[in-house]
């Protein structure tokens, strides 16, 4: 078979779960697939990086360079031109998220939903609120053959939100490289502490600053009980801001900004928790990289984080910051609880890995060759 994949997200300014995904999955598959032939579709003004296009030199990359909005506007208006027949025709076309996209009939198409957050308009800008409306999503649902779910929550918001048939509708859960956490040394901690003047011990945030992670809320939490605590112990709030709204300036609360991917195990591993009170998660991948790093977590009770987590986290309501301040004081006082979810995380942890995730994947390619 000759396979298409989109990897427009490989070219995103700032690399998010979605491009993680994608570059995991791809490696992966030709990894441990050599009977399939792979074509890597992706069109931008801007080029891969040089990093990213060395991991698959085995493939064929075809690369396009319309203007976005143009081309965009060209699929939304005109569901053209398709992507199947720029790559030279493909039997399957893979999207690890979707974008805008037009796909001839004859093509199947498998595609992977992180979270349909998309639903709640309160959590966007206005112009990212009308981007996800325009790209179609319902079309691409509908059009699609099977589709991948990152976890069962998830997989129920695509059916109560679009009345999609279950049947095509795959959990396929995201994974962790546990090798990268296991390789930090006991130097790179300290020079990294060093570095960034962080505080032994520090409470870590680590995802994009944006409504529906919460940032609000634990900024809240963490004012109702920082005078309690008498230690130097730091909140550390890390990855983009993404509304410069949500920005708080508080004392003992630290900002890292966007951290680079090399260094995120590195900053995991100088932690002493995690903590991620979000709304809304299509899966969380964060919590499952905080467990692989030997954290104890908590988390929300909310959408797919109690799936993801299985006991191993600690649960709160993200409505209430005040159980967030007392969760983040029971943590930090209690040696023995945090000892039982570090175990249990190292536990749970094994059942997540990107080679399942992209045999299971490939599975759904051979399943559908013959629909």
């Amino acid at each position: 078979m000759r396979i298409g994949i989109d990897i427009r997200s490989l070219i995103e300014p700032w690399p998010s779960g979605v491009s993680e995904y994608t570059k995991q999955i791809i490696k992966y598959l030709l990894a441990m697939d050599k009977e399939n032939e792979y074509l890597l579709f992706y069109n931008s003004a801007a080029y891969l990086p040089a990093a990213t296009s060395s991991l698959f030199k085995q493939v064929q990359i075809k690369e396009f360079h319309y203007p976005s909005k143009v081309f965009n506007s060209s699929v939304f208006f005109l569901n053209y031109p398709k992507i199947d027949r720029l790559l030279g025709g493909v039997d399957i076309l893979f999207m690890p998220n979707y974008n805008f996209a037009a796909v001839s009939r004859q093509t199947k198409l498998v595609l992977t939903v992180h979270d349909v957050s998309y639903k709640f308009k309160s959590f966007y800008s206005p112009k990212g609120y009308l981007w996800h409306k325009f790209i179609g999503i319902n079309k691409l649902l509908r059009q699609a053959k099977k589709i991948i779910s990152v976890s069962d929550s998830t997989r129920q918001d695509i059916i109560s939100t679009y009345g999609i048939d279950p049947n095509k509708i795959i959990t396929i859960p995201l994974g962790v490289d546990c090798n990268q956490f296991n390789q930090v040394t006991r130097t790179q901690v300290e020079e990294y502490k060093k570095r960034y003047n962080l505080s032994d011990n520090f409470i870590l945030y680590f995802a994009n600053v944006e409504k529906r992670k919460n940032i609000q809320g634990l900024l809240k939490a963490w004012q109702q009980i920082r005078s309690d605590i008498k230690d130097n112990t730091e909140l550390v709030v890390a990855g983009r801001i993404a509304d410069k709204k949500l920005h708080q300036g508080q004392p003992d609360v630290r900002y890292l900004g966007y951290v680079p991917e090399q260094e995120k195990p590195i900053l995991y591993k100088s932690a002493g928790m995690f903590i991620y009170p979000s709304y809304y998660e299509g899966f969380g991948l964060p919590v499952i990289e905080a467990l692989a790093a030997g954290l104890p977590v908590i988390t929300s009770f909310s959408t797919s984080l109690p799936e993801v987590g299985q006991g191993a986290v600690l649960l709160v309501d993200p409505n209430n910051y005040y159980e967030v301040a007392r969760s983040i004081e029971i943590l930090k006082t209690d040696i023995s609880l945090q000892k039982k979810l570090i175990a249990k995380g190292q536990q749970l942890i094994k059942n997540y890995s990107w080679e399942k995730t992209a045999l299971a994947t490939l599975n759904i390619f051979k399943e559908i060759k013959q629909l």
